[in-house]
């Protein structure tokens, strides 16, 4: 039986690449370049194809080994896989800065991003592809924080040429606004985030996103929201309201507020999509 993409647990390639370039896209962006022979066992799966990343988290050198310190876990949506199957392969991935501060101080992904330098180690799983509509779906709507981007633009250009419906993109600087490739009948509405480098989200970057939905019940909707946890559970209580059935609604909390644990904390460190 083949391997069924949107399962995470059929999919165990495990890469050892390295870092061949990082370019700085936008004020929040940073686009990270891997190679190395292992990229030869990824199948590119096209929109909302997904890897998990084992990021290094540094301390001082010569210091007692921290367990503080052993690699995070984040997953990043897939931007491009370049010569697939041959040994100059190249798979690209757009980094969000989250969390950086006036002083330059981030996430550890955020810090990575920035600091990597060329040939730095990386360790990559594939992680198959998210929540994608069903090829016959012809109206969705979409809400996705700034950090959610890569994996909302992924989302957009995999509907169906007839689709119709809007896309609710958060930006956390105007200049992270970037040509996406979406269907005709799919509108895509940009909301800058009320203050540049707030990492943390909250009320009003959800009332900001929301309030360009519209209200009206909805039962044959498809509707995704990626992003914090507070943007996520206050879209799917504005589906619900809408009359939009649980089973057309695609959630992906991947970050939650520091008073918040997430549900999976105990097991397993958050899994942020392209933070």
């Amino acid at each position: 039986m083949a391997a069924d993409p949107t399962d995470p647990t059929s999919r165990c390639t495990v890469m050892d690449l390295e870092v061949c370039a990082a370019v700085r896209l936008s004020p929040s962006f940073v686009r990270v370049s891997l190679a190395g022979d292992d990229l030869r066992h990824l199948t590119p799966l096209g929109a909302d194809h997904r890897v998990r990343a084992l990021i290094p988290v540094l301390g001082p050198v010569g210091a007692v080994p921290d367990p503080s310190l052993l690699p995070v876990t984040r997953t990043l949506t897939v931007r491009a896989v370049r010569h697939a199957g041959t040994p100059a392969a190249v798979l690209e991935v757009d980094v969000h800065l989250h969390g950086l501060t006036t002083t330059g101080a981030g996430g550890p992904l955020a810090t990575w991003a920035l600091e990597c330098g060329i040939g730095d180690p990386v360790t990559v799983v594939d992680a198959g592809v998210g929540a994608l509509p069903h090829p016959s779906c012809r109206e969705v709507e979409i809400v996705a924080d700034a950090g959610a981007l890569p994996a909302a633009a992924g989302i957009l250009a995999s509907l169906s040429p007839g689709a119709t419906g809007r896309a609710v993109l958060e930006l956390a600087h105007p200049d992270d606004r970037r040509a996406l490739t979406h269907p005709a009948g799919v509108d895509v509405t940009w909301v800058v985030r009320r203050g540049f480098f707030d990492g943390r989200g909250g009320s009003t970057v959800v009332a900001d996103l929301l309030s360009h939905l519209p209200r009206e019940r909805r039962t044959r909707l498809w509707a995704c929201a990626i992003g914090g946890a507070p943007t996520v559970a206050a879209a799917r209580r504005h589906w619900a309201d809408a009359g939009v059935p649980a089973h057309r609604v695609a959630a992906a909390p991947h970050w939650w507020p520091e008073t918040t644990a997430s549900p999976s904390a105990a097991l397993s460190a958050p899994a942020p999509v392209s933070r």
